[in-house]
């Protein structure tokens, strides 16, 4: 299985050689935040799911994102809206 920084560490990496932090809160440590209006596909985007900076994607346009769900109606590496409530 893959959680969700894993699976950011996973793409970064094969994509572009990037070494990122770990955890989810330590990748919030190190980006930049931006506002949600100006979302590129590739930035990270940031969920409260059990507490604070618990969940990770990362955005690909037109609303969406890529995440690793390990719970809920769908697991696994998945897609959806960040106007779903998650």
């Amino acid at each position: 299985g893959l959680d969700c920084s894993g699976l950011v560490l996973r793409a970064f990496g094969d994509a572009v050689g990037a070494r990122l932090p770990r955890t989810t809160r330590q990748l919030y440590g190190f980006v930049e935040p931006i506002e949600r209006a100006k979302l590129q596909p590739g930035d990270l985007v940031f969920f409260d799911t059990e507490g604070p900076l618990s969940h990770v994607g990362i955005y690909v346009g037109e609303g969406r994102f890529i995440h690793a769900a390990s719970s809920g109606p769908r697991s696994g590496v998945i897609e959806s809206a960040l106007a779903e409530d998650y």
